[in-house]
């Protein structure tokens, strides 16, 4: 499909909208062009993500201890989120990172 264009909307939390606000002054781009770039830089995982919603509870527990034991030293709920997606790939229904609120459910139940 090259050549041509598409038009989205996204929502974005305040850091990752600096960030974006930063790369693109940082490179003389626009949004998308930022936007563009990062996708393209992104190695695809040859790992299949792993659905945290659609796990039995037995699966679940470790990956609440570990992102309770994150907590405790400090990262914040998006860090971790962040973070069980690039180490562990896992996601949320929509194959992306968990959102800060589900990890705040995960630590706090």
């Amino acid at each position: 499909m090259t050549g041509r264009n598409h038009q989205i909307a996204v929502q974005l939390d305040s850091a990752a909208f600096e960030t974006l606000k930063r790369l693109s002054a940082e490179t003389s781009l626009p949004y998308a062009g930022v936007i563009a770039r990062a996708l393209t830089a992104s190695p695809p995982t040859s790992n299949p993500l792993v659905i945290y919603p659609y796990l039995p509870d037995a699966d679940r527990l470790p990956i609440k201890d570990l992102a309770r034991q994150w907590r405790k030293e400090g990262r914040s709920y998006g860090a971790i989120a962040k973070r069980l997606f690039l180490q562990y790939q896992i996601s949320g229904r929509d194959s992306l990172p968990l959102a800060a609120s589900t990890v705040r459910g995960m630590c706090t139940i």
